[in-house]
């Protein structure tokens, strides 16, 4: 299950960017990931739900995309509230 250690390296790089942004609370996480990774989404929003986060990133929902074929996965954007 790979899904747990892309989700922890996905809050990591959410946090650090929350943090240098200095953003508000984070509303949604938007995901690309292609169908050729064998990821999931099911089991990957359901790691992100439960994963440990910061205040900023603790009500964040996780909304992914599968694209066809693709090898890559990228944070997409970050909507967030002001402070």
């Amino acid at each position: 299950m790979h899904e747990l250690q892309l989700i922890e390296s996905l809050v990591e790089i959410l946090e650090k960017a929350a943090v240098s942004d200095d953003v508000g609370n984070v509303e949604e996480v938007r995901l690309e990931v292609g169908e050729l990774r064998y990821v999931v989404p099911e089991i990957m929003e359901n790691c992100f739900k439960h994963f440990p986060k910061s205040d900023k990133l603790k009500d964040a929902k996780l909304i992914m995309e599968m694209i066809p074929g693709g090898k890559e996965i990228m944070v997409k954007g970050i909507e967030y509230t002001e402070a």
